[in-house]
């Protein structure tokens, strides 16, 4: 997620759940959600983000869904996070399969292959 900040340091952004993980960098935040069961992570990613707009909205940011997005790292071959489509505050966010992460691609298979051909 990708959030704004002005008089509020993006560093206050961890104390809004327990339940995830944060890398904070400059006004950028990754979130990372693991469980035991995918219904599991499903339910602890909702309710994250009703708490983040709640977040968002008491500290007078803006929070760019457009520039949000998510992968799924997982070494099943079916899922129902495959069919799963992620809102935030009614908005779909964006799957990636590739993305940059502090100048490295990380690709959702956990191969370098992206980042040796860049």
């Amino acid at each position: 997620a990708v959030v704004s900040t002005q008089s509020t340091g993006i560093n206050d952004l961890p104390n809004i759940s327990d339940n995830v993980k944060f890398i904070l960098y400059a006004d950028d935040a990754n979130i990372i959600v693991t469980a035991e069961s995918e219904s599991e992570i499903v339910s602890i990613f909702e309710t994250f983000c009703s708490d983040l707009v709640k977040w968002v909205n008491v500290n007078g940011l803006f929070l760019n869904i457009k520039k949000t997005n998510y992968m799924i790292f997982t070494n099943k071959k079916s899922s129902i996070l495959d069919t799963y489509e992620p809102k935030i505050n009614g908005v779909s966010i964006e799957r990636k399969s590739v993305a940059h992460f502090l100048g490295v691609l990380i690709y959702d298979k956990l191969n370098w292959s992206h980042q040796i051909s860049a």
